[in-house]
């Protein structure tokens, strides 16, 4: 590597010693100072891009954290790319970064469509009760509540409902009777969940959401 101050002394005696004159000085210099600008172009030419690809990565530590915190690393790669691609002279990293970012939007939108979807379609939801005899309180297909006072046996109601409604029912046994109270819930026809107490005036209940189930 040329040494700068020792390639300009040698000119200055050069020029003092009338070896160059003041134009060919000048001429001189400036090619020795150009020489240098590349190096010091190509160890800068991809700092933008290594830093979004940095933000890229902390995003991906945070994943199970607020939502927030990691859209905003992903959010900083992306402006980190996007100057990237103006100010490094080495644009590979800056397009890394952009790529990254395209893709972990792209899947996040297609998520956020997915989810809606979930909440506005329409889900089988079917109670099942077996008691001797009790007190159903469920959730019908309008979003209220609904009591069949004496269920018996096998009691069960099937409704359809959406994705974003919240469904509970609740069986309390009569209190003449101690056999077991036992309720089931499924979703599409899958059984997703039961519960069972004892005892009188026992009470067994489940809720959900009907989007929520896989």
């Amino acid at each position: 590597m040329i040494n700068v101050t020792e390639e300009l002394e040698k000119l200055l005696k050069f020029k003092e010693q009338g070896v160059l004159t003041d134009e060919e000085f000048e001429i001189q210099k400036k090619k020795i100072l150009q020489s240098q600008s590349p190096q010091k172009a190509k160890s800068s030419s991809n700092k933008i891009g290594v830093m979004g690809l940095i933000s890229v990565v902390l995003g991906v530590m945070l994943l199970g954290t607020p939502m927030f915190l990691f859209d905003m690393f992903f959010i900083i790669a992306l402006l980190f790319g996007i100057i990237g691609l103006f100010v490094d002279k080495n644009k590979v990293l800056a397009f890394m970064g952009l790529a990254i970012c395209a893709l972990f939007f792209f899947l996040k939108a297609k998520q956020e469509v997915s989810d809606i979807q979930k909440e506005e379609s329409f889900y089988e939801v079917k109670y099942v009760v077996t008691c001797a005899e009790c007190r159903v309180n469920y959730t019908n297909d309008t979003g209220g509540t609904t009591t069949e006072e004496k269920a018996s046996l096998r009691w069960e109601k099937t409704l359809r409902i959406k994705g974003d409604e919240y469904v509970s029912i609740n069986a309390q046994n009569n209190s003449d009777f101690t056999t077991p109270v036992t309720i089931f819930v499924s979703v599409n026809g899958q059984v997703v969940e039961s519960k069972k107490s004892e005892g009188k005036y026992a009470v067994a209940s489940i809720s959900l959401f009907p989007k929520s189930i896989k």
